[in-house]
């Protein structure tokens, strides 16, 4: 009798352990299969917190600007930004296109002469072709000696006054930058830099003039011109990526004439320069996040100043 009560009692314990191991393993298990639900009723609280926080209609001024616009139209523009109505990127889709004759379909002669000028000077490299030179020295008989001296690979015709322009044809014809250290002074940039910050202007058209320029930059405009032939001559996009320091404009021409889809690198170039031109400072205020001032392009040259105040926000 005493034996049959100790193998009861111990049936009964062993049986109360089974039960909490069931009754354990269901609410661990229930509480696993609730967990994510409860997490993603948070995340999405703490979303809607946080887009609280943020001017939607910057939000989505820079989401539109990030979607395919579609045709351009012209209208001289001061900066990259203005996609819609800059010359630049008219020359810029002219380049993709290849489509030389349609700089007539400028009305103004300064941009006339400037986008003839560019697509003249990008074919006869291309193309190894110096008839295209001849029609840029009717334009400009500096930039047409620059030409010449590039698509014959002879610095020996470099012979321009202008010591800028004369070190830019010879590292040109020469592929070889290193002439470019020999700027050692400040330069008046007339005919050899173009002003996309504040130049411009619907009347006056493209200036061809970003005023004096210290000799780093002298020396960054020289080497950029002079990979900016080289990536042309070897059809290599990847060199281009050696001429973004200055304006952003030789690298957005070189790109378009040496990519295998420029329509697709143009809409990208607008996505990652041009919006975050517009919108990059504002929108790292909203969301207090200073990383974002690091997509605003050129911000070592062009846009130097813009950048430094979206990081100054942040002290």
């Amino acid at each position: 009798m005493e034996k049959t009560k100790k193998i009861l009692i111990i049936a009964a314990i062993i049986t109360i352990i089974l039960i909490v191991i069931v009754v354990g393993s269901y609410k661990l298990h229930h509480v696993k299969l609730e967990s994510p639900t409860n997490q993603i009723k948070q995340t999405g609280q703490e979303q809607t917190k946080k887009l609280s926080n943020v001017d939607k209609e910057i939000v989505a001024s820079l989401e539109n600007c990030q979607k395919d616009i579609g045709q351009k139209q012209y209208d001289s523009s001061v900066t990259l930004s203005d996609y819609e109505n800059s010359i630049f990127y008219f020359i810029a889709q002219a380049i993709a296109d290849k489509n030389i004759q349609s700089c007539d379909e400028l009305s103004n002669d300064q941009d006339k002469n400037y986008c003839f000028k560019t697509l003249y000077g990008i074919t006869a490299i291309a193309e190894n072709n110096d008839k295209y030179c001849d029609k840029i020295a009717k334009i400009n008989a500096d930039d047409g000696i620059i030409c010449l001296a590039t698509v014959k690979k002879d610095s020996s015709l470099c012979n321009i006054k202008d010591e800028l322009k004369n070190n830019i044809c010879i590292g040109s014809a020469t592929r070889d930058d290193s002439i470019c250290q020999k700027l050692t002074s400040n330069y008046d940039s007339i005919g050899a830099c173009i002003s996309t910050n504040g130049g411009s202007s619907k009347d006056q058209g493209v200036i061809e003039d970003c005023g004096q320029i210290s000799a780093s930059e002298a020396q960054s405009l020289c080497k950029e011109s002079v990979e900016f032939v080289k990536a042309i001559v070897d059809k290599n996009s990847n060199e281009c990526l050696q001429t973004n320091s200055t304006d952003g404009l030789t690298n957005l021409f070189c790109q378009m004439a040496t990519v295998k889809d420029p329509e697709n690198e143009l809409n990208e170039f607008y996505k990652n320069n041009a919006c975050y031109e517009m919108y990059a400072s504002e929108l790292a205020k909203m969301q207090n996040d200073p990383s974002i001032c690091e997509k605003i392009p050129q911000k070592d040259s062009a846009n130097r100043v813009h950048y430094q105040q979206c990081k100054d926000q942040f002290k």
